[in-house]
């Protein structure tokens, strides 16, 4: 897979369209694998991205299918669709696709002493050991601060992971530290790389059900100018009455299979977390955390559509998992 796609080798003339149709479908897969291989290719990619996303890949295919039915099945529809969204995860796994998303999240670099002194340190050694249990990390994954009161974390990408200053006025140095390899591990799993592409998967899909709409009020428009006599807005709010509930039952099924998804990924982040040694901070850090963030109980649709799981639930999972190796 090492080939790179040359856009104008392949869709400049319909005589061009035609020698891909030869071998249309090979084709069509090895451009999929290729667009969701993040900037660093290696074998543990296929391995890993796909043993721990099977539904989101499986939800994927089931987008392109939607996308493709709305284009009338044609193979040059589906190219087209392939090529839109394996530019689209291509720009926003680079580099400039993730400084655009940490300007949108108004990150900044480490710029006071104190932040330096405090933060450097620590981040340096939970790095040295993320890069050891995972050597095919990137070695330029930088920290960035967002100056929140509330305390957060997250990873961008392959290359960027943000705490708050919220997150650093709460955690002491070691709950610091865990939570930072739990961020490693998200990387490491490839769950950012998968958030990404199923951001732009909904992304496409709202524009698709943008452009149906407008070319059922061009059609409308355009049987009204030839006959303003037929009545034809029941016709067209039929339609989009039929295609507005079958978006919302699709993404409503797609949105609970895919956060379901992402609350093992958090579990699995955890774990990584415990193994490079940070399972006693991880579960302070945690307990902090549901102090912190203690609510209103949620409706269980609400429930449904978090990306991560009852932070007492990871204590407990985490918790397990000591108890069992203190005991062996």
């Amino acid at each position: 897979m090492s080939e790179e796609y040359n856009t104008e080798e392949h869709i400049n003339t319909t005589e061009n369209i035609e020698t891909i149709e030869k071998d249309g479908i090979m084709y069509i897969l090895s451009l999929l694998v290729t667009a969701i291989k993040p900037m660093k290719q290696d074998s543990f990619i296929y391995k890993n991205y796909i043993e721990n996303n099977k539904v989101f890949f499986i939800w994927i295919i089931a987008y392109f299918l939607l996308f493709w039915g709305i284009n009338a099945f044609t193979f040059k529809s589906l190219l087209w669709l392939i090529i839109i969204y394996y530019v689209s995860i291509k720009i926003a796994i680079s580099e400039f696709g993730e400084f655009i998303m940490r300007s949108l999240q108004d990150c900044r670099r480490l710029a006071t002493i104190k932040e330096k002194s405090r933060v450097l340190p620590l981040y340096k050694e939970v790095y040295e050991k993320a890069l050891e249990q995972s050597p095919y990390l990137e070695k330029d994954v930088q920290i960035y601060i967002i100056d929140s009161i509330t305390p957060n974390a997250f990873a961008i990408g392959s290359k960027s992971i943000i705490i708050t200053k919220g997150l650093l006025d709460l955690m002491t140095d070691e709950e610091i530290k865990s939570i930072l390899a739990h961020e490693f591990g998200h990387i490491a799993n490839g769950d950012t790389i998968i958030s990404i592409i199923f951001t732009l998967g909904n992304t496409v899909f709202t524009g698709m059900f943008i452009l149906a709409q407008l070319l059922l009020s061009k059609i409308e428009r355009s049987i009204t100018a030839q006959d303003s006599t037929l009545s034809t807005g029941w016709i067209t709010s039929l339609m989009r009455a039929i295609i507005g509930i079958g978006i919302f039952i699709f993404t409503s099924i797609g949105t609970a299979l895919l956060m379901n998804n992402a609350r093992q990924r958090e579990y699995k982040a955890d774990y990584y977390s415990y193994s490079l040694g940070y399972g006693e901070s991880l579960i302070s850090g945690l307990y902090k955390l549901y102090d912190y963030t203690m609510t209103a109980p949620k409706k269980s649709i609400d429930r449904m559509k978090q990306s991560h799981p009852r932070i007492a639930y990871r204590i407990g999972e985490i918790e397990k998992i000591c108890i069992y190796e203190e005991n062996i």
